[in-house]
């Protein structure tokens, strides 16, 4: 018997636990393989959204780390449209896939849809008119990171029903 203070010990409860040699591991399932570890150093993609600004039209994007945006000659929408890709970055929700659909509004641009694309996702906007897109980067809340395309208002965008003020469609609720 060990006596501390106050509190009495069996004489082997101070001793150190014996360290177990034994190795236990489950075999997998009946035909099945184990799953290869998932990548760790992509970003994901947060959200998507759309706004008016001005007769012009916004698309955008929220990442949860900053991404590069690599704008695609020549891919995807053909003359009315631009396409970019987020490198590393991937699609976590299936609501973040649907298609926006932005004809709608007194916007450039009439549609935006998004796809895994190997490690990338690739964001095809359907325009209107050829108008040159211009990306800006901002910082988000923690972490995030958000890549804005303006489409500047085209002089011919005119036509459609006009939203006023600041209308905004976003994909994830």
């Amino acid at each position: 018997m060990v006596v501390l203070g106050s509190l009495a010990l069996p004489a082997g409860a101070l001793a150190e636990p014996k360290k177990s040699t034994a190795v236990h591991a489950s075999p997998p399932a009946r035909g099945r393989t184990p799953a290869a570890p998932r990548a760790t150093g992509s970003a994901h993609l947060l959200g998507t959204a759309f706004r008016t600004k001005g007769g012009g039209g916004e698309v955008v994007l929220q990442t949860s780390t900053e991404v590069e945006l690599e704008p695609r000659a020549g891919v995807g929408v053909g003359t009315s449209g631009a396409t970019y890709l987020l490198k590393r970055c991937r699609i976590l929700r299936n609501n973040d896939r649907r298609p926006l659909d932005t004809r709608f509004f007194d916007s450039p641009v009439t549609g935006v849809t998004l796809r895994e694309r190997g490690p990338d996702v690739e964001i095809a906007v359907s325009l209107r008119n050829a108008t040159a897109a211009q990306p800006r980067k901002e910082h988000g809340p923690g972490s995030s990171w958000y890549w804005v395309l303006s489409f500047p208002r085209a002089a011919s965008a005119h036509g459609t029903p006009s939203a006023t003020g600041g209308a905004t469609a976003a994909a994830n609720p």
